[in-house]
C-alpha cells in the first residue's frame, strides 16, 4: 500500500500545492504521506528613485492517507507566509478533503475556480496580472471541487457566509471554470464567477473571464479577456479588459517572457472611462535548477492615464524547496 499511497500523493499534491514548488515527500508508511513544500524569495524593485526590498518566506506541508482500496485518499492542506516585507504572517490555505487521481473535493480555505484561467497569463516572476484581480480568490469557509475528465478540467466552489477571505468581503457566492485541451498545443478555458455585495444582499458582483493559450517545443502565448460588475466601483462598476501573455525558452536555463494588460471601468459606454490598468512588462528568468532561479523585470506604464502609474525595474532570486 505504501507505493500506492505516494502514487496518489503525486496527483493529488498538482492540485492542493498551489504555490507551484514541487512537493518533497518528508514521512511515508503504509497508512499515512506527507509532503513539504515552499519558497524563499527576495527582491528589490526601483520605481520613482526610490528602492523597495521585499523579502517572502512560505511554507506548505500536505498529508495523505488511503481510505478505500479504489484509490480514494484523505487530505489536508496548510501553506503560510511565514515572513514578508510588512512583517506579517499570513495563513493561505488550510483545507481538507478527498479525492482520486481525477476527483477532488475540499473544504476550508481553498482557491476559487477563477485562478483555472487567470493561470494561462500569469506566467512571469515580476508585473501585475489578471490573477491580482479576481472576484473571488482564497477564500475561507468554501467547498471546492475538481475533476478531471481526459482533456477536460472543470473546478466549482461554492464560499458559504462569513469566515476570513485574502482582501476580499465575506459574503456568499460562487464560482466556475472549466478548461479544455484541443490538442496540437491549444487550450481553451472559461470561469464565471457570482458573488454578494457587502451589506447589499440584494445586489451581487460577477466576473466572466474567457482564455486561450498555445504551446509549441519552447514557445508559449496566451490571451484572458474579463467583463465584471464590480459595485465597489460606483458609477464606474462595470470593468473590462484583456491581458496578453508570452514566453520564451531559450534552452533549459534562460526564459524570456513578456506580457501586456489593459483594464478600464466605464459608465454609460464609453463616456465616463477610467483606465485602472493599461502596463506592459518584460522578464529574463534564468534557472540554475528546478529549486533556485534569478530574475529582472521592467513594468512600463503606457498613457500614464491612472493614478499611481510608474515604471518600476525589478531584480529578484527565489528558492523552491
Amino acid at each position: 500500500m505504501k507505493k500506492h499511497i505516494i502514487a496518489i500523493a503525486v496527483t493529488t499534491a498538482a492540485l492542493a500545492l498551489s504555490s507551484g514548488a514541487s512537493a518533497s515527500t518528508i514521512f511515508a508508511n503504509d497508512a499515512l504521506s506527507v509532503d513539504l513544500n515552499g519558497r524563499i524569495e527576495a527582491n528589490s524593485i526601483l520605481a520613482n528613485h526610490d528602492m523597495t526590498a521585499t523579502k517572502i518566506g512560505r511554507i506548505g506541508i500536505l498529508a495523505q492517507t488511503q481510505i478505500t482500496d479504489s484509490g480514494y485518499s484523505a487530505l489536508g492542506y496548510i501553506e503560510k507566509d511565514l515572513a514578508v516585507s510588512q512583517d506579517i504572517e499570513k495563513l493561505r490555505y488550510l483545507y481538507v478533503g478527498a479525492g482520486n487521481a481525477n476527483n477532488q473535493l475540499m473544504f476550508g480555505k481553498t482557491d476559487s475556480a477563477l485562478g483555472l484561467v487567470t493561470d494561462f497569463t500569469d506566467i512571469q516572476n515580476t508585473g501585475s496580472s489578471f490573477a491580482d484581480t479576481k472576484l473571488m480568490d482564497r477564500e475561507d469557509n468554501q467547498l471546492a471541487y475538481t475533476a478531471t475528465f481526459n482533456s477536460l478540467t472543470v473546478e466549482t466552489a461554492y464560499k458559504f457566509d462569513g469566515g476570513k477571505s485574502e482582501d476580499h468581503n465575506n459574503k456568499a457566492g460562487g464560482s466556475l471554470a472549466a478548461k479544455y485541451d484541443m490538442g496540437y498545443g491549444v487550450t481553451l478555458g472559461a470561469a464565471y464567477a457570482n458573488k454578494t455585495v457587502d451589506g447589499q444582499s440584494e445586489q451581487r458582483d460577477e466576473q466572466t473571464m474567457l482564455g486561450a493559450s498555445y504551446s509549441l517545443d519552447n514557445i508559449y502565448a496566451a490571451i484572458v479577456y474579463q467583463d465584471a460588475i464590480v459595485h465597489d466601483f460606483g458609477p464606474n462598476k462595470h470593468i473590462r479588459g484583456y491581458e496578453l501573455a508570452t514566453s520564451y525558452a531559450l534552452n533549459e536555463q534562460i526564459v524570456l517572457s513578456g506580457s501586456y494588460s489593459y483594464l478600464e471601468s466605464v459608465h454609460n459606454g464609453d463616456a465616463a472611462k477610467l483606465i485602472a490598468a493599461n502596463e506592459a512588462t518584460v522578464n529574463a528568468s534564468y534557472y540554475f535548477n528546478p529549486n533556485f532561479r534569478t530574475y529582472a523585470g521592467y513594468t512600463m506604464q503606457i498613457g500614464g492615464q491612472h493614478d499611481n502609474a510608474h515604471n518600476e525595474l525589478a531584480l529578484g532570486a527565489r528558492f523552491d524547496f
